[in-house]
């Protein structure tokens, strides 16, 4: 049986973006915020919590002892691994592009 994935509660996303904007805002002012700042800023950080999240799904994915016949292996887990990777990547590049 799997687990639900756990969102962040309606009001947690909101603020979320509001203090995104809120940081755009601040620093180029309303008039030079463009929206698709404060939706990489957001992006950005469900990227910084979603990695260490995928990192700790893999981790108990693969023991035997909590997962039973059900733990992964093989080519699963090393595409599951890749996967981590590729997603931490992805959060550095939009990471290092937010701050142009």
């Amino acid at each position: 049986m799997s687990t639900p994935r756990k969102r962040l509660s309606a009001k947690a996303r909101r603020e979320l973006i509001e203090q995104a904007a809120l940081d755009v805002f601040a620093e180029r002012g309303y008039h030079g915020a463009a929206m698709d700042e404060d939706a990489l800023r957001v992006a950005v950080r469900a990227g910084v919590i979603a990695v260490p999240m995928l990192a700790a799904v893999m981790l108990v994915a693969a023991r035997q002892k909590s997962m039973g016949r059900f733990a992964i292996s093989g080519g699963l887990r090393a595409m599951g691994w890749l996967t981590t990777a590729v997603m931490a990547a992805c959060v550095a590049g939009m990471a290092f592009t937010a701050g142009k």
